[in-house]
């Protein structure tokens, strides 16, 4: 049976599922999604900034749109902390978004944070060789371990299997109680306040689109215990992929059936 059956609403990560971390998206998988918002509400969940997912996809998909197709779209960068729609301006040509809401992290939470990531820094005595040590995205702040701009290569073989960030992220759960502390992306860990992560970010969905759990089929590469794909599986059904080409078979297979 499709794991589509019934369902209104397709939800994918971003980096590793819908393309390599922080990397554009193929021209085949943008293609895909194109079709796939004739028949689906579609929303990306992932740990990136609006900024970010403008350059992996939307400042190349946007532009292919119809109207109708446009409002099918839902973005939801950091994590699930923000959601927006976006509507590609022919005169303007630029993108306008509607933000819909936007969970900040307030600036005494951002100075004790940063200061979580001093300490673990010098616990784990790894000096930062590509850009910068943290990466603060408003709602949500990423503690890339190699540094922000890490080559991708280097990320892969860091720690494939998470058992490095997964202990890491046990460290600072205890440093930050009050905090959401998940790993993501290739070699990152992500950080909000507490209830803030990707299960909220269905939620919220829910209520914009007015559907249930139910109707929702979620595609991600870190849906086990401590990943930050994990809170969405406790409420959707969910589909575990390796990488993007993974995904990019079960959309396409999902195409061949309509």
């Amino acid at each position: 049976m499709s794991p589509f059956k019934n369902k209104q609403v397709i939800v994918a990560d971003m980096d590793g599922t819908l393309t390599p971390s922080r990397e554009e998206v193929s021209d085949e998988m943008l293609q895909t999604i194109k079709k796939l918002l004739k028949h689906y509400k579609f929303a990306i969940l992932g740990g990136g900034t609006l900024k970010l997912f403008e350059k992996q996809i939307l400042n190349k998909l946007m532009p292919q749109l119809s109207p109708d197709e446009e409002s099918n779209l839902f973005i939801l960068p950091c994590s699930g902390t923000k959601a927006y729609t976006g509507t590609f301006n022919d005169a303007k040509r630029y993108i306008d978004y509607y933000n819909f809401y936007s969970e900040e992290l307030s600036p005494l939470e951002r100075i004790q944070i940063k200061k979580v990531i001093d300490e673990f820094r010098k616990k784990i005595r790894k000096e930062v060789t590509w850009g910068n040590s943290y990466d603060d995205r408003g709602s949500q702040i990423t503690l890339p371990i190699l540094g922000l701009d890490a080559p991708l290569e280097l990320k892969k073989q860091f720690d494939p299997d998470r058992s490095k960030r997964l202990k890491y992220a046990r460290w600072l759960q205890k440093q930050l109680p009050w905090c959401e502390i998940t790993v993501g992306g290739t070699s990152s860990i992500d950080i909000t306040r507490k209830g803030l992560n990707k299960g909220y970010g269905i939620r919220q969905l829910c209520k914009l689109l007015l559907c249930e759990f139910k109707d929702i089929i979620f595609f991600g590469d870190a849906l086990e215990k401590g990943g930050n794909d994990y809170p969405v599986k406790r409420l959707v059904d969910t589909i575990a992929v390796k990488d993007d080409k993974e995904t990019l078979k079960y959309f396409k297979r999902e195409l061949r059936r309509k």
